[in-house]
């Protein structure tokens, strides 16, 4: 029996997981659309965080052990339709992720450098071209001084850690090389990581808020608005996630500044509604700080605040379409409390929105967009028998990897129990009744022959992998990734293109100048040309040497 999953993101690869191990009859093939697989795994985990890739060894073992097929660079609902899949395969599960960003919508939203964090976060994983742009960070990160993310989910803690950073912490990481070269520029003194209710409500894994206050001790301070402790945890309740969670409260708390510099900060920001700075308040005007003449790294504070709602993105006054400053409504006071009680504003250079993700929709698919899921009942998609789903697709974007294990799991038992009671057939269709043929990938050949896709196999998947541990080993880290498409492609083909891109791609060149080789092909010994072959033999070599010198790494890799 032949199963289709779409998606080879940690959610993707545990459903196949489980299936295959649910069902010795059952074969599954994974489509992603990136000549890569592993989603979230690859491109979202943080650099620092090696330990937590570890799962791309199973998956890899899972795709050459004869029960799963992965084929990557194939977009389904693009490329191909989802029925057409449902013609050859008994049911298909979408694990498609969350791509696309949460907007706050308020007013300013649009000014320059109030950006996506995923945006950010593409860049510094690679995430390649043309889907993202990992060769350019979104901001000109030389004139930052001040950062605000706001959102305090584990996102925005990796993306905290990676702007209160020196980048020598993360040149031995498989951070995009490009973005380790920019962030030699880095001079930010204070990041601060706003959240729109109390502490009890953060968003992050005590994991992680441990690691910020550990990571960079010497030069990287971490300070929380100051709460009543005793309060919060009686708030939590009963039970064994509140158990986990009054031991992150003891943790934060432990980091929190004292009352009066937190009543001085809340003076020095205090504004009217409309943003306008109180006449006992600090000007907010940062202007986008001129880049930095010194080679030192100065100390860097992050700051964790609560209880503020943002209200409008205030332009800087020096440059009208670049953010300066954000106002917040604060929300532990009264709303009939004095304008200079209820409003603050926040200087800043950047702004990243780290607000949650959203899945896009799948043509010939349903989809809540009020929601941003596929509207489903334990994985079944509502209305679309022998269609599923699982993951951040299904439930939206929240939890981490080891959460889809769970959810692979009811999607799977839901698979299985259809199995049992027929709606999925278990053999393929007699001719000339309706039901889908089994064929599997092997029913979509003449497809992808027609629409001239270009598929990439487990063995191009390895040349890609082989290449960036190369690229690796050049630049003496754990690997540098590929950074667009095209090449990934050409590198999975093999043979002299391949080995041409991969050459290129690690910024070396063949022994023998590119003029040669192609003079070699030409003029060989069983040509008639063989004699002027020899005398050009002779002749050209020097020139050719003087015009060609062999490769070496490009500067621009160090």
């Amino acid at each position: 029996m032949q199963i289709a999953v779409v998606g080879s993101g940690p959610s993707g690869c545990f459903i196949a997981n489980y299936l295959t191990k649910k069902n010795p009859n059952v074969h599954v093939d994974i489509y992603e659309r990136l000549p890569v697989p592993f989603g979230l795994c690859r491109y979202g985990v943080a650099p620092d965080h090696p330990d937590v890739k570890n799962v791309e060894n199973q998956f890899m073992e899972m795709f050459q052990s004869g029960r799963v097929t992965w084929i990557g660079n194939i977009t389904v609902g693009k490329e191909i339709p989802v029925n057409e899949l449902l013609n050859h395969y008994g049911a298909v599960v979408l694990s498609t992720g969350a791509e696309g960003s949460k907007n706050l919508n308020i007013e300013g939203e649009d000014l320059g450098n109030v950006l996506s964090a995923r945006d950010f976060v593409n860049y510094y994983n690679t995430f390649p071209f043309p889907y993202g742009s990992p060769r350019f960070c979104p901001f000109d990160i030389s004139k930052v001084k001040k950062a605000t993310i706001i959102g305090n989910g584990n996102v925005a803690m990796d993306v905290a850690r990676v702007l209160a950073a020196d980048y020598k912490y993360f040149c031995p990481t498989d951070m995009n090389a490009a973005a380790v070269k920019e962030f030699m520029k880095n001079r930010i003194t204070e990041v601060n990581v706003v959240g729109r209710r109390g502490p009890e409500h953060s968003a992050f894994a005590i994991a992680e808020f441990r690691e910020i206050t550990k990571y960079q001790p010497e030069t990287v301070t971490v300070g929380v608005d100051p709460f009543d402790l005793a309060k919060c945890t009686a708030v939590l309740g009963a039970g064994r996630n509140s158990r986990a969670q009054t031991r992150l409260m003891e943790l934060v708390h432990q980091f929190a500044i004292s009352p009066e510099q937190m009543q001085e900060e809340l003076r020095q920001y205090a504004s009217t509604a409309a943003g306008e700075p109180l006449q006992t308040a600090a000007s907010t005007a940062t202007g986008l700080s001129p880049a930095s003449t010194s080679q030192v790294r100065p100390p860097c504070s992050v700051r964790f605040r609560y209880h503020l709602k943002p209200i409008k993105f205030i332009p800087n006054p020096h440059r009208k379409n670049y953010v300066g400053g954000v106002l917040y409504e604060r929300t532990d006071v009264s709303p009939d409390a004095p304008e200079s009680e209820r409003y603050v504003v926040e200087p800043c250079d950047v702004v990243l929105k780290s607000v949650g993700y959203r899945s896009d929709l799948v043509k010939g698919v349903p989809f809540d967009e009020q929601r941003g899921i596929i509207p489903n009942e334990k994985g079944r998609v509502e209305g679309c028998p022998r269609l599923y789903c699982s993951g951040w697709v299904k439930n939206g974007a929240k939890g981490v990897i080891l959460h889809s294990v769970v959810d692979a799991q009811e999607t799977v038992q839901s698979i299985v129990e259809d199995l049992e009671q027929h709606v999925i057939p278990s053999e393929a269709a007699e001719e000339g009744k309706e039901g889908p043929t089994m064929f599997g990938k092997y029913g979509l050949v003449d497809y992808f022959v027609a629409k001239k896709l270009e598929p990439v196999s487990v063995s191009g998947l390895n040349r890609i992998f082989h290449t960036e541990k190369e690229r690796g080993v050049d630049l003496g880290k754990r690997l540098e990734k590929v950074d667009n498409v095209r090449d990934m492609l050409d590198i999975a083909l093999g043979g002299e293109v391949g080995k041409k891109v991969h050459d290129r791609v690690r910024g070396i060149t063949p022994s023998r100048p590119e003029a040669m080789l192609y003079l070699k092909e030409l003029l060989d010994d069983d040509t008639d040309l063989a004699p002027l072959a020899k005398e050009l033999a002779r002749e050209v070599p020097h020139t050719l040497a003087e015009r060609h010198p062999t490769g070496r790494l490009s500067p621009s890799q160090l």
